[in-house]
């Protein structure tokens, strides 16, 4: 099992984190539902978990191709809107601390909301 965090931001600016939790469904391949958190921030006082929502909003894929390299895909949909999904659909990490770029293009992912 894999928990994901990722912090990207949609097309108008706005912070848009991401979470998942991603289960085994193959040999090297890790899928699991992209959920969006919204509420206070954890260091307000009091902090109401009540306030706190959650919101499924796509798929994530990790696929193992050795020990040091994966490949990082997703589909995310910010609402009715079809052209909600990414420009570009994966991305491939090499290396435990190296920084990843989407596609080989060095284009960072952004959704339209």
């Amino acid at each position: 099992m894999i928990f994901a965090t990722w912090f990207t931001y949609d097309f108008s600016g706005a912070a848009l984190p991401l979470s998942a939790t991603l289960t085994k469904v193959g040999p090297e391949v890790y899928s699991g539902t992209l959920i969006k958190a919204a509420g206070p921030p954890f260091s307000a006082v009091p902090f109401n978990p009540g306030a706190v929502t959650r919101t499924e909003v796509g798929t994530a894929t990790v696929t193992f191709s050795d020990g040091d390299a994966a490949t990082f895909s997703y589909q995310v949909s910010l609402g009715g809107n079809p052209s909600a999904v990414p420009k570009r659909s994966s991305g491939r990490c090499s290396g435990r601390l190296a920084p990843c770029a989407s596609d080989g293009a060095g284009v960072l992912p952004r959704f339209a909301a």
